[in-house]
């Protein structure tokens, strides 16, 4: 696969090039991308708070929603937590269900 780059205009204020950075995670729009620099301010902040999110399973395993900082802001699902996640961190899904001899 081949490694995407993007260049930053010159012209663009800190706060433009601060969105501009979290609009590069996946299915992030400006818009999005502005929400999260209202709320957190930094992309460090930002990158924080989609490493301490964590998805919530139900009782069969199937993702459900997430609990902790994303929580409260409106268009942030499981979906995009797990994706970024996994680019951000390597981390994967976690599945409540336990395993029994190596199988589900």
């Amino acid at each position: 696969m081949p490694i995407l780059s993007r260049k930053a205009p010159k012209g663009m204020s800190k706060e433009e090039r601060r969105t501009f950075i979290i609009e590069g995670l996946i299915d992030i729009g400006p818009k999005k991308a502005r929400a999260l620099i209202e709320k957190y301010s930094t992309p460090h902040l930002v990158f924080k708070a989609i490493k301490h999110t964590e998805i919530i399973f139900t009782k069969t395993g199937n993702p459900k929603g997430i609990k902790g900082p994303l929580e409260d802001l409106s268009g942030f699902g499981w979906k995009f937590v797990e994706k970024n996640q996994k680019i951000l961190f390597g981390k994967k899904k976690k599945s409540p269900q336990k395993r029994i001899n190596g199988k589900f």
